[in-house]
């Protein structure tokens, strides 16, 4: 470990001057920057002025104890992570416990052996070096992935607009009638609008993970008709369905107002429904209920596909992506989906839950606070 020793300052908090003289020719022989201090106040001085990284305390000083003094430091924040080595002529068990209680970190006995301080100090010098090293790298850390973070959202964002713009033609064009003998460009269209709504929801997925952990997602709520969210989202995901011949069953309730932000809630949903293809078999069907119950409006996505094993219902729980499952026709995900479904509502005074059996199917739901009439 090469460490530059002149990197390091040491006060020496001595009043006897021959002591002081002493230590402070063996610490600068070696390198260390030296401040010195022959009383408590002198040694406060320093501390608000100069850069210090060890002290050496000597245990009385004038009429003033070592050990308050230690004690007074530690409980100065701007000082309290600053070790002291006592350096004393103590050397009862008691008095030694009363020092490491102060708050010092070390003691060497008067009178001293040079090489035994050396290496006591150095030890400290070299726990200091290695704390500063990681605090480095932590930071260049922590900058890294703000960092990777930001070219995250800003790649998200930059391909989400041409995505959306794509998917909503892509959309367009499968609601279009075709002759029987044009089937196969049907296919193709539908296709075509899956694959771009599943790019869509992976971006809209990553933009939203990335801006929560930078803070700067907005939460902008609004008074919403939740049935006409929910039948929008169905519109845009039918080619998805048709795709795998699955039917979707709705029984909605209508004029369900709810306070919530409204490109948060067409995200929750989609990805509720888009989970509910992906894992239903070829043929079934998946049902949307929407209701009222008591002050929450209820909503919740049923399928009689694969379900989950008592893993993935685990990771779910513990709020941790479940990672990627391919769907009942190979398709792929991010498994960023229900992760975010549960950040987003749980976070927003709402409620996520679900239920899944292994091999029969899933219920995924949330609970939302309805706006009460009067506040419409």
């Amino acid at each position: 470990m090469n460490i530059q020793l002149d990197q390091f300052n040491i006060l020496v908090a001595e009043d006897n001057p021959i002591h002081s003289l002493i230590l402070e020719n063996i610490l600068r022989m070696q390198g260390y920057g030296v401040l010195l201090a022959d009383s408590f106040d002198k040694a406060f001085s320093i501390l608000s002025k100069d850069h210090v990284d060890l002290i050496l305390m000597d245990v009385i000083m004038g009429d003033m104890s070592g050990f308050d003094i230690v004690k007074t430091i530690m409980e100065t924040p701007e000082y309290q992570d600053i070790p002291v080595i006592f350096i004393t002529s103590l050397d009862s068990t008691e008095d030694i416990i009363r020092g490491f209680d102060s708050g010092a970190v070390d003691y060497i006995r008067k009178p001293f052996e040079p090489q035994i301080l050396l290496r006591r100090v150095r030890q400290q010098i070299n726990l200091l070096y290695q704390r500063k090293f990681i605090e480095t790298q932590k930071k260049s850390l922590e900058a890294a992935i703000a960092s990777r973070d930001q070219i995250y959202a800003i790649i998200s964002h930059d391909l989400r607009t041409p995505i959306a713009s794509l998917k909503m033609i892509l959309n367009i064009l499968s609601l279009q009638e075709v002759h029987k003998d044009q089937e196969s460009l049907r296919q193709m269209v539908y296709s075509g609008n899956d694959i771009a709504e599943q790019l869509f929801s992976l971006l809209d997925n990553l933009l939203k993970w990335t801006k929560s952990r930078l803070g700067m997602l907005s939460f902008v709520p609004q008074s919403v008709q939740f049935d006409q969210v929910i039948f929008g989202v169905v519109e845009v995901l039918r080619p998805t369905a048709l795709l795998k011949d699955i039917t979707i069953e709705t029984c909605i309730e209508s004029c369900i107002t709810i306070y919530f932000d409204t490109d948060i809630l067409k995200s929750v949903i989609r990805n509720l429904l888009i989970n509910a293809l992906k894992f239903s078999h070829k043929g079934s069907s998946v049902k949307i209920l929407l209701y009222s119950e008591g002050s929450c409006a209820v909503m919740e996505v049923v399928d009689t596909g694969v379900g989950m094993d008592e893993s993935i219902q685990k990771s779910i729980r513990e709020s941790l992506p479940s990672g990627s499952r391919p769907g009942t026709a190979n398709e792929q995900g991010s498994g960023l989906g229900l992760w975010i479904v549960k950040q987003f509502v749980q976070g927003k005074e709402g409620e996520f839950f679900f239920e899944s059996v292994e091999n029969q199917g899933s219920k995924f739901g949330l609970r939302i606070p309805k706006l009460d009439r009067k506040e419409l």
